[in-house]
Protein backbone atom coordinates (compact mmCIF):
# COMPACT_ATOMS: atom_id res chain seq x y z
CA UNK A 1 0.00 0.00 0.00
CA UNK A 2 1.05 3.59 -0.76
CA UNK A 3 1.62 5.90 2.20
CA UNK A 4 1.02 9.29 1.76
CA UNK A 5 4.86 10.30 1.24
CA UNK A 6 4.90 7.31 -1.52
CA UNK A 7 2.21 8.98 -3.54
CA UNK A 8 3.22 12.62 -3.44
CA UNK A 9 6.95 11.13 -4.72
CA UNK A 10 5.05 8.96 -7.05
CA UNK A 11 3.22 12.01 -8.75
CA UNK A 12 6.26 14.47 -8.69
CA UNK A 13 8.27 12.04 -10.69
CA UNK A 14 6.03 11.35 -12.92
CA UNK A 15 5.21 15.44 -13.11
CA UNK A 16 1.24 14.18 -12.57
CA UNK A 17 -0.78 16.57 -10.26
CA UNK A 18 -4.39 15.64 -8.81
CA UNK A 19 -6.83 18.02 -10.40
CA UNK A 20 -9.83 19.51 -8.53
CA UNK A 21 -11.86 19.32 -11.96
CA UNK A 22 -11.91 15.46 -11.87
CA UNK A 23 -12.54 15.46 -8.00
CA UNK A 24 -9.43 13.48 -7.46
CA UNK A 25 -8.49 12.09 -4.04
CA UNK A 26 -6.20 8.67 -3.22
CA UNK A 27 -6.35 6.72 -0.66
CA UNK A 28 -3.85 6.23 1.99
CA UNK A 29 -5.54 5.55 5.44
CA UNK A 30 -4.95 1.53 5.77
CA UNK A 31 -7.85 1.18 7.91
CA UNK A 32 -9.81 2.71 5.60
CA UNK A 33 -8.80 0.58 2.93
CA UNK A 34 -9.26 -2.27 4.95
CA UNK A 35 -12.62 -1.57 5.61
CA UNK A 36 -13.91 -0.73 2.06
CA UNK A 37 -12.08 -4.34 1.38
CA UNK A 38 -13.84 -6.40 4.33
CA UNK A 39 -17.26 -4.54 3.22
CA UNK A 40 -16.72 -5.53 -0.55
CA UNK A 41 -16.55 -9.87 0.84
CA UNK A 42 -15.39 -11.12 -2.04
CA UNK A 43 -14.78 -14.52 -3.45
CA UNK A 44 -11.83 -15.92 -5.29
CA UNK A 45 -14.68 -16.09 -8.55
CA UNK A 46 -15.96 -12.99 -8.43
CA UNK A 47 -15.02 -10.33 -11.19
CA UNK A 48 -14.77 -6.60 -9.48
CA UNK A 49 -14.85 -3.04 -11.67
CA UNK A 50 -12.73 -0.37 -9.61
CA UNK A 51 -14.48 2.79 -10.23
CA UNK A 52 -11.17 5.56 -9.91
CA UNK A 53 -8.66 3.36 -9.42
CA UNK A 54 -6.22 6.18 -8.81
CA UNK A 55 -2.69 4.53 -8.03
CA UNK A 56 -4.11 1.00 -6.77
CA UNK A 57 -4.85 1.53 -3.13
CA UNK A 58 -7.62 -0.63 -4.06
CA UNK A 59 -6.67 -2.29 -6.80
CA UNK A 60 -3.93 -4.54 -5.39
CA UNK A 61 -5.99 -6.19 -2.26
CA UNK A 62 -8.77 -6.30 -4.47
CA UNK A 63 -6.94 -8.45 -7.06
CA UNK A 64 -5.81 -10.59 -4.26
CA UNK A 65 -9.16 -11.42 -3.59
CA UNK A 66 -10.70 -11.62 -6.94
CA UNK A 67 -10.85 -13.63 -10.02
CA UNK A 68 -10.46 -10.60 -12.37
CA UNK A 69 -10.46 -6.96 -11.99
CA UNK A 70 -11.48 -3.93 -14.07
CA UNK A 71 -9.26 -0.83 -13.07
CA UNK A 72 -11.01 2.38 -14.53
CA UNK A 73 -9.29 5.56 -14.46
CA UNK A 74 -10.60 8.48 -16.19
CA UNK A 75 -6.72 10.32 -15.85
CA UNK A 76 -4.57 9.28 -18.60
CA UNK A 77 -1.19 9.90 -16.68
CA UNK A 78 -2.58 8.42 -13.58
CA UNK A 79 -3.64 5.42 -15.43
CA UNK A 80 -0.36 5.03 -17.46
CA UNK A 81 1.16 4.90 -14.02
CA UNK A 82 -0.89 2.10 -12.29
CA UNK A 83 -0.68 -0.13 -15.51
CA UNK A 84 3.51 0.19 -14.85
CA UNK A 85 2.76 -0.52 -11.09
CA UNK A 86 0.06 -3.68 -11.82
CA UNK A 87 2.90 -4.85 -13.36
CA UNK A 88 5.36 -4.59 -11.12
CA UNK A 89 3.14 -5.98 -8.64
CA UNK A 90 2.45 -9.00 -10.07
CA UNK A 91 -1.01 -8.80 -10.42
CA UNK A 92 -2.36 -10.36 -13.66
CA UNK A 93 -6.18 -10.84 -13.30
CA UNK A 94 -5.98 -6.11 -13.49
CA UNK A 95 -7.10 -4.93 -16.39
CA UNK A 96 -6.50 -0.80 -16.48
CA UNK A 97 -9.00 1.03 -18.69
CA UNK A 98 -8.20 4.56 -18.96
CA UNK A 99 -11.83 5.55 -19.37
CA UNK A 100 -14.28 7.74 -17.86
CA UNK A 101 -17.01 5.65 -15.88
CA UNK A 102 -20.10 7.17 -16.93
CA UNK A 103 -19.49 5.64 -20.30
CA UNK A 104 -18.02 2.09 -19.20
CA UNK A 105 -19.84 -0.88 -20.65
CA UNK A 106 -21.11 -2.54 -17.67
CA UNK A 107 -22.93 -5.37 -19.88
CA UNK A 108 -19.30 -6.33 -20.82
CA UNK A 109 -17.91 -6.67 -17.47
CA UNK A 110 -21.05 -8.47 -16.07
CA UNK A 111 -21.67 -10.21 -13.14
CA UNK A 112 -19.59 -7.55 -11.64
CA UNK A 113 -19.26 -6.43 -8.38
CA UNK A 114 -18.59 -1.98 -8.32
CA UNK A 115 -16.05 -1.27 -5.63
CA UNK A 116 -14.84 2.85 -5.55
CA UNK A 117 -14.55 6.11 -3.91
CA UNK A 118 -15.80 8.42 -5.88
CA UNK A 119 -16.02 11.70 -6.20
CA UNK A 120 -18.32 14.13 -5.34
CA UNK A 121 -18.58 16.40 -7.99
CA UNK A 122 -20.25 13.03 -10.02
CA UNK A 123 -21.22 11.29 -7.54
CA UNK A 124 -25.34 11.18 -8.95
CA UNK A 125 -24.05 10.81 -12.39
CA UNK A 126 -22.45 7.43 -11.28
CA UNK A 127 -25.25 6.31 -9.05
CA UNK A 128 -27.47 6.87 -12.02
CA UNK A 129 -25.11 5.11 -13.98
CA UNK A 130 -25.05 2.21 -11.89
CA UNK A 131 -29.06 2.10 -11.02
CA UNK A 132 -29.29 2.03 -15.08
CA UNK A 133 -26.83 -1.12 -15.22
CA UNK A 134 -28.12 -2.71 -12.02
CA UNK A 135 -28.92 -5.90 -13.61
CA UNK A 136 -24.85 -6.36 -14.78
CA UNK A 137 -23.82 -5.40 -10.99
CA UNK A 138 -23.89 -7.77 -8.32
CA UNK A 139 -23.52 -5.50 -5.39
CA UNK A 140 -22.25 -1.96 -5.12
CA UNK A 141 -19.17 -0.91 -1.63
CA UNK A 142 -18.76 2.97 -2.69
CA UNK A 143 -17.49 5.81 -0.59
CA UNK A 144 -18.90 9.04 -0.64
CA UNK A 145 -19.78 12.06 1.05
CA UNK A 146 -21.74 12.10 4.07
CA UNK A 147 -24.21 14.61 2.39
CA UNK A 148 -24.81 12.02 -0.84
CA UNK A 149 -25.29 9.11 1.70
CA UNK A 150 -27.75 11.32 3.79
CA UNK A 151 -29.54 12.23 0.36
CA UNK A 152 -29.64 8.52 -0.66
CA UNK A 153 -31.82 7.20 3.01
CA UNK A 154 -33.84 10.26 3.05
CA UNK A 155 -37.46 9.66 3.32
CA UNK A 156 -40.85 11.64 1.44
CA UNK A 157 -41.17 14.97 3.31
CA UNK A 158 -37.84 15.39 4.62
CA UNK A 159 -35.62 18.60 3.30
CA UNK A 160 -32.98 15.66 1.81
CA UNK A 161 -35.33 13.98 -0.18
CA UNK A 162 -35.38 13.95 -3.70
CA UNK A 163 -34.27 11.86 -7.14
CA UNK A 164 -31.40 10.56 -5.13
CA UNK A 165 -33.62 9.34 -2.10
CA UNK A 166 -35.84 7.33 -4.63
CA UNK A 167 -32.66 6.24 -6.72
CA UNK A 168 -31.08 4.81 -3.44
CA UNK A 169 -34.33 3.34 -2.84
CA UNK A 170 -35.19 1.74 -5.75
CA UNK A 171 -36.34 -1.48 -5.75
Amino acid sequence: MLTTSQLKTLLHTHNLRLTKRLGQHHLVDARAIQRIIDQCALSAHEAVVEIGAGLGALTEPIARRSARVAAVEVDAGIAALLVERVGALGLGNVTVIQQDILTFDWEAAAPAVAVGAIPYQITSPILVALTQARRYIRRAVLVMQHEVARRLIATPGTKSYGRLSVLGQYG
